[in-house]
């Protein structure tokens, strides 16, 4: 495993200041845009991903692309589970598509369908005789 950590430093060290950019993902925007913009941001970097995946084994695989991802977690989505209890088989989270479900479950979870009681609250919501334009 050290091995693997002193084949991959090089090119950590080139991506890492492009991962720096982007603040920890705490729901503030819908998760494929965040990883999307993440994911970019690497994408020159692929190749060298790959050669270093052929020439190795688990050194760049997917598994490894999502325990980076998974360290740019924060607030409510750290930390993240192994398994994707969110839906239906329990998946392991083991590469940047199933992180992605999880994250798409949770972030439906946590903002979406609060915002949609929040909503749902106000509508119901009616001024009572015994209010006042202060106390309302």
């Amino acid at each position: 495993m050290a091995n693997a950590h002193l084949r991959r430093l090089p090119l950590l060290k080139i991506l890492n200041p492009n991962l720096e950019k982007f603040q920890s993902y705490t729901g503030q925007e819908p998760p494929d845009e965040y990883l999307d913009k993440v994911i970019q941001s690497w994408a020159h970097f692929e190749g060298h991903m790959t050669l270093l995946e052929n020439a190795n084994a688990r050194d760049f695989d997917n598994a490894y692309k999502c325990k980076i991802l998974k360290s740019m977690m924060g607030g409510k989505y750290i930390p993240v589970p192994a398994n994707n209890g969110l839906i239906a088989g329990n998946p392991a989270i083991n590469s940047p598509d199933t992180l992605r479900a999880w994250m798409r479950a949770k972030y439906q979870r946590e903002t979406v369908e609060n915002q949609q009681s929040a909503i749902q609250r106000l509508t119901q919501e009616r001024f009572q005789s015994y209010d006042t334009p202060d106390t309302y």
